[in-house]
């Protein structure tokens, strides 16, 4: 397993250890996003290079679609189980201590569903390194409480950039550009 699965793995099994389960693709993709380019106080940074993810901004907010493939990798091959909550079978659901209404809640372009992960009893046997680990801990500390929507808006405000005007630009494009500089932690 490549280090970007590990790390992606052990994310949601620091998550689970401190806060429970993660709600939503949008949480994930976030979360990940500040381990890759989280400066620890002023803002975002260039890639860390710690788990080979590249973020552009998209719809909402910094994205990787490879972020994306190995979630579904690690739910396919039994390291992560995941829930479907869908708006024709409930019409809200708590999330993160926040309820959700399903007919207005978007998880990266699937209208009305939220995603619900936690690590299987197999995420046990994959290791990691120390760096990343405690890389990993210190984001799940800092902003695992916060929602996926929080997210959104916390990261984009850290890249200090208007979403629709920076659509598919690259993270580290942007911040070489003089972008992720805000303090908003």
């Amino acid at each position: 397993m490549d280090v970007g699965r590990r790390a992606l793995l052990y994310l949601v099994v620091s998550h689970w250890r401190r806060w429970g389960e993660v709600w939503g693709k949008k949480k994930v993709q976030k979360l990940m996003f500040l381990v890759e380019h989280w400066d620890g106080g002023r803002g975002v940074s260039k890639s860390l290079g710690l788990t080979g993810y590249r973020f552009v901004v998209w719809l909402y907010g910094p994205y990787s679609p490879q972020v994306d493939e190995d979630l579904e990798w690690l739910v396919e091959e039994g390291y992560i189980s995941e829930r479907v909550y869908g708006y024709d079978s409930y019409h809200s659901v708590v999330a993160d201590g926040e309820v959700v209404r399903l007919g207005f809640y978007d998880d990266d372009e699937s209208p009305k569903v939220i995603y619900v992960y936690r690590p299987t009893l197999r995420a046990r046997f994959v290791r990691i390194g120390e760096p990343l680990r405690a890389r990993i801990d210190a984001v799940v500390d800092k902003f695992g409480r916060y929602t996926a929507n929080e997210l959104e808006t916390l990261t984009t405000a850290m890249l200090g950039v208007e979403k629709r005007k920076a659509l598919g630009k690259a993270v580290d494009e942007i911040v070489q550009l003089g972008g992720g500089t805000r303090n908003t932690t």
